[in-house]
């Protein structure tokens, strides 16, 4: 009974873990966050399948000894593995520094390495868990010792994301914080109803929330800025331009900050980083909820308004210089940020799709780079007026 039972939590916990797989695929987003996340998922996938092949118990004829010892050895190796995924996955999301987190990898894996060898004790004398001559299953002495290894790294993750909480997105706090609550809950019940693999399950559910209160936004945000990105630019330029209820009125502006290089060329690359998410701060709390702000790519920021009268757009550009003027005046560190912009209102008839009309702010703001640095030159009288 106890087969049949696991059996069937395990069919539908895979069958959860392979929807948000696909879903989690598709977004074709090869972004470190994503992968960790993914790996979680085919880790968690592979426990299942351990774990049902690991309650083949009870029986001593044909392959079922083989069987059911194959399933523990590697459902006992993986316990920690989807904790110490998930410790790089949380440290990744609190702070946002990719390097800082691959320093994590190594002892991660030695922690890993350390489970690993007990594991391999076990099959000679079932230090955490033997298998008798009539092919049941049994709790060895050290068996909490196992399940250590998964609380430390889980634990560790948890302090992580609640010691640095104000830097960490609210929506995306209570999913980072909220991840071991369900499987701890779940693994207390496995306790007590002993035979039932209720933790692997736990474990889907807390995936369940990652994937709708952090991928599903991760997909759409830009890395470093925490601004909308280009995906979610492409997306949304033509959910605008296709919807009927928008009447046309969609304009862009185009923002591309002058000779940033000089930033990163004169203070380095983690200066021009900060830089650049200060900058995503001031247009994004200067535009409030006159339109969207996402980072097009490098130094360069797209912002789409639902208004297409040019005198309005006009007014928002010039709100934005005088944010802009404002971070200048304030900046500790000296920079002075200035920018160059295009804009265009989009119209039906002269933008078929998404890229005529980006191509179309495009001209404009490469026009209006090239008038400024004509005038630059004209100044230095490198050139006659």
């Amino acid at each position: 009974m106890d087969f049949v039972a696991n059996l069937i939590i395990n069919f539908y916990t895979l069958f959860m873990l392979a929807i948000m797989y696909v879903h989690s695929k598709r977004s074709q987003d090869s972004s470190l966050p994503n992968s960790l996340y993914l790996a979680i998922l085919r880790t968690t996938s592979l426990m299942l399948i351990a774990d049902t092949l690991g309650h083949m118990d009870g029986s001593r004829n044909s392959y079922f000894p083989l069987v059911n010892s194959i399933g523990n050895f590697f459902l006992f190796v993986l316990q920690p593995v989807v904790p110490g995924i998930w410790l790089l996955y949380a440290h990744l999301n609190v702070f946002q520094n990719r390097s800082r987190t691959l320093k994590l990898v190594r002892p991660v894996v030695i922690f890993l390495l350390g489970n690993l060898a007990f594991t391999i004790m076990s099959l000679f004398n079932g230090v955490y868990y033997y298998i008798d001559v009539n092919n049941i299953y049994h709790r060895g002495p050290l068996y909490l010792v196992a399940t250590s290894f998964g609380i430390t790294l889980t634990t560790i993750a948890f302090f992580i994301v609640i010691l640095n909480r104000k830097i960490v997105r609210p929506s995306h706090f209570r999913a980072l914080s909220f991840f071991p609550v369900i499987p701890m809950f779940a693994y207390a019940l496995q306790i007590k109803f002993y035979g039932y693999q209720l933790a692997i399950s736990g474990i889907a559910l807390s995936l369940l929330i990652v994937l709708l209160r952090i991928q599903n936004q991760t997909i759409y945000t830009d890395y470093l800025t925490g601004i909308y990105n280009r995906k979610w630019l492409d997306f949304m330029t033509q959910r605008l331009i296709s919807r009927e209820e928008s009447g046309g009125n969609l304009s862009a502006i185009f923002i591309d900050l002058d000779d940033f290089k000089e930033i990163n060329d004169q203070h380095g690359h983690d200066e021009g980083d900060r830089v650049l998410k200060e900058i995503a701060l001031v247009l994004q709390n200067c535009l409030e909820d006159l339109g969207y702000v996402a980072r097009y790519g490098g130094d360069e920021f797209y912002i789409l308004i639902r208004h297409k009268q040019t005198d309005y757009i006009e007014k928002v550009v010039e709100k934005l210089k005088g944010c802009m003027s404002n971070y200048n005046q304030n900046n500790p560190k000296g920079h002075r940020i200035r920018f160059s912009t295009g804009y265009v209102a989009y119209d039906a008839k002269e933008h078929k799709d998404v890229a005529g009309f980006q191509k179309a702010v495009d001209n404009l703001l490469y026009l209006s780079k090239r008038q400024k640095q004509m005038r630059r030159l004209q100044e230095q009288g490198k050139i006659d007026d």
